[in-house]
C-alpha cells in the first residue's frame, strides 16, 4: 500500500507541475480529488475531507456544478468508507440533487454507494 501511494504522489506531483501555468479549473479540481484519495489511503481522512470540502466550495463559486457534485461525491465516498454514518444521508441528498440537475452518472454513483 505504501509503495502505491508513494508512486501515486510522484505522479500527482508531475501532473501538478504540468498544470502550474494552466487556468483549467476542472483539471485542478480533478487533481485535488486525486490528492484527497491519496491522503485518505495514507490514513489522513480528515485532511482529505477538508481538501474536498474546500474544492467543492471553489467549484460552486466558479459555477462548475458538475465538478462540485463529483467532488462532493468523492468526499462522501471517503466519509462512508471511514465509517462516518452521516455519509449515507449526504449521498442520498447528492443523488437527488445530481439527478435533478441532469448529472445522471454522478446520481447513479451516489445511489450505488447509499441505496
Amino acid at each position: 500500500k505504501q509503495g502505491r501511494t508513494k508512486d501515486a504522489r510522484k505522479a500527482l506531483a508531475e501532473a501538478q507541475e504540468a498544470l502550474r501555468e494552466s487556468d483549467d479549473a476542472s483539471a485542478r479540481l480533478a487533481l485535488g480529488r486525486t490528492s484527497a484519495g491519496i491522503r485518505a489511503a495514507e490514513g489522513d481522512v480528515s485532511g482529505a475531507e477538508k481538501l474536498l470540502f474546500e474544492d467543492a466550495q471553489r467549484a460552486k463559486k466558479a459555477g462548475l456544478l458538475d465538478e462540485e457534485l463529483v467532488t462532493r461525491l468523492a468526499r462522501a465516498r471517503i466519509r462512508l468508507f471511514a465509517g462516518k454514518g452521516e455519509a449515507r444521508s449526504e449521498l442520498q441528498a447528492l443523488e437527488r440533487e445530481a439527478r435533478a440537475a441532469g448529472f445522471v452518472q454522478t446520481a447513479r454513483e451516489a445511489y450505488a454507494l447509499a441505496p
